[in-house]
């Protein structure tokens, strides 16, 4: 389990990061107003992520109190993984949505304009898999078995970030 906690940060960090710097690439020389919005973005998802995955290295002490299940040594997780999961929903819904209006200031038909729209939100099942993974922090947090709430947790973490490689 805390293992998967800390893969999950850098995994989110890095496709949020990539998709980021794409909108930028595509969309920085026609809108010079919003290259600013954008870097300060990535600058709050970069100091979000990197104070985030400090905090969750840390979220006991000693570190092995977390898998001794130690919890007067440990951070309140409950209150940190909502936290995470409520960001983590609100920057997949911005990334979503920031280059749909964007797109119609592209000098291409109108055709090419909704088929660009359509594949840039193609990223809506990476954020509905984000609000699902919010759902069931909130709707299991009483759960009995907490493995099986937290595997869904991770499962449907792992379900935001592309897959690379064959097959």
């Amino acid at each position: 389990c805390y293992a998967a906690t800390l893969f999950y940060a850098p995994m989110a960090f890095t496709v949020k990061l990539a998709l980021l710097v794409m909108i930028v690439r595509v969309f920085g020389t026609v809108h010079r107003k919003t290259l600013i919005g954008m870097y300060i973005l990535i600058a709050v998802i970069v100091a979000y992520y990197v104070s985030g995955f400090f905090i969750k290295i840390f979220i006991c002490w000693p570190i092995p109190a977390y898998w001794h299940g130690e919890s007067d040594k440990c951070m309140n997780q409950s209150a940190i993984i909502t936290a995470d999961a409520i960001i983590s929903v609100i920057s997949d819904l911005v990334i979503l949505f920031l280059p749909t209006p964007l797109t119609w200031s592209l000098q291409l038909p109108k055709r090419k304009r909704l088929r660009v729209a359509g594949l840039l939100c193609a990223g809506g099942i990476a954020t509905a898999f984000s609000i699902y993974r919010l759902a069931l922090i909130i709707t299991d947090k009483a759960s009995h078995n907490q493995t099986i709430v937290f595997t869904k947790v991770v499962l449907s973490g792992y379900v935001q970030c592309p897959r690379s490689g064959p097959g």
